[in-house]
């Protein structure tokens, strides 16, 4: 089960890695690549999160538990080799 964890985990943290791409959008109502003219060269204060985004925080951070998890297993097992 703990060889299972790290590849499963890491499966999980590329996949929210890549949902956080989608998890962020404008104030101004449209994703904030789109809106450009609207938001201007700084667009940080009218960036914000939205579901997309709080899903894909949750799957990193899940994948990155399982594998530290695996990890600690594995090496407590091997004595460290």
């Amino acid at each position: 089960m703990n060889n299972l964890l790290i590849p499963v985990g890491g499966i999980i943290a590329g996949s929210g890695l890549m949902t956080l791409i989608f998890g962020f959008e404008s104030t101004t109502g449209g994703m904030v690549s789109t809106t450009y003219s609207q938001t201007g060269y700084t667009a940080l204060d009218a960036w914000t999160i939205n579901a997309t985004g709080k899903m894909a925080l949750l799957l990193v951070a899940t994948g990155v538990v399982m594998m530290v998890l695996g990890n600690s297993r594995i090496w407590k097992k091997t004595d460290g080799y």
